[in-house]
C-alpha cells in the first residue's frame, strides 16, 4: 500500500534521528496558516477565549489517538518565572486544565519544573533548539513517580523542548508519558 502524501508523519525526521522517551503522541494539525494565528494570538494576547478552542481542537485530536490507557494526569511544559512574569500566564497550563476537565483528570502544574531561563526556542534555528533547552527541566518524583503522564504544550516544532521534558518526568519516575500538542 503506497503511502499518503499528505499524511503527517508519526515520526518526524528529528525524531528518528535523536530518538524519543515520550510513548504516545497527538496532535490537531500542522503549525501553520489559521491554526498557527490562533496559537499566536492565545499565547501572545491572553485570549482565553482562544484557549478553550484551541483546548478543545486538542481534546479532539487526543480521543482520536486512543492511546492504550488513559493519563493519571496532565503536566504542563513549565514557563522559567522570568517569561512567566513577562507573558502574564502560561499558555501550556491553560491548554492542560481546560483538557484536564474533559478528561476528568488532575492538572499537576508544579510537577515540571523550568529550572534554567532559555532563550525563546522559537528565536533560535532548529539545530540550535536541543543544546539550548538542555537540562531546562526538573521534575517532582512525589508528583509523578509510578504515574502515567499527558505532557502538554502548544506546538512541538523540533521536539526538542518536548524531549527534555518528557525526559525529567521520566528520570523522576514516571511510568508513561505521552504528549499532546495543539499543533506540529
Amino acid at each position: 500500500m503506497a503511502e499518503d502524501p499528505a499524511a503527517l508523519p508519526l515520526l518526524c525526521p528529528e525524531c528518528r534521528r535523536w530518538g524519543r522517551c515520550w510513548d504516545g503522541f497527538a496532535f490537531h494539525g500542522r503549525y501553520e496558516g489559521l491554526l498557527r494565528e490562533l496559537i499566536l494570538g492565545f499565547k501572545f494576547s491572553g485570549d482565553l477565549g482562544l484557549g478553550r478552542l484551541l483546548a478543545g481542537l486538542l481534546a479532539g485530536s487526543w480521543q482520536r489517538a486512543a492511546m492504550p490507557a488513559g493519563p493519571d494526569c496532565l503536566v504542563p511544559i513549565a514557563l522559567h518565572p522570568r517569561r512567566l512574569s513577562w507573558r502574564g500566564f502560561n499558555q501550556s497550563l491553560e491548554l492542560a486544565r481546560f483538557l484536564a476537565a474533559r478528561l476528568d483528570r488532575p492538572v499537576l502544574p508544579r510537577a515540571l519544573e523550568r529550572i534554567r531561563d532559555t532563550r525563546p526556542q522559537s528565536s533560535l534555528p532548529g539545530p540550535e533548539r536541543r543544546g539550548n533547552i538542555l537540562g531546562a527541566f526538573a521534575a517532582d518524583p512525589a508528583q509523578v513517580a509510578g504515574r502515567a503522564v499527558l505532557l502538554v504544550d502548544d506546538v512541538m516544532t523540533t521536539g526538542a523542548t518536548i524531549d527534555t521534558a518528557a525526559k525529567a518526568l521520566r528520570q523522576a519516575g514516571a511510568c508513561r508519558v505521552d504528549v499532546a500538542v495543539v499543533a506540529r
